[in-house]
């Protein structure tokens, strides 16, 4: 119960930060807000709505030619494509599995 609604209570975060940035005509902030709602509905394995969430700060992100988002959000779409069956290791990423 508890977890079901702290994940209500984020996802309700997310959603109001992202219309205050829509409000104030923060387009830049609006796109990155976007996309970390999408980072934590990967997380929480709704990979749709993930998508979804994508595909608005791409259209955001194209529109206001943010490279660095950009690539962010394709290394994401191929993430969620893929539907967490190949995850990175971090473990060995970093050495933490070596003695």
């Amino acid at each position: 119960r508890k977890i079901m609604d702290s994940k209500a209570k984020c996802i309700r975060y997310f959603e109001r930060s992202i219309n205050e940035f829509r409000t104030d005509g923060k387009k830049s902030e609006e796109a990155n807000a976007i996309y970390n709602f999408a980072v934590k509905m990967k997380l929480f394995y709704t990979f749709g709505r993930a998508k979804k969430l994508l595909a608005k700060a791409k259209l955001i992100a194209v529109e206001l030619q943010e490279k660095p988002l950009l690539q962010k959000i394709t290394i994401l779409e191929k993430e969620v494509a893929d539907k967490n069956r190949h995850m990175r290791d971090y473990v060995a990423e970093m050495g933490l599995d070596m003695p």
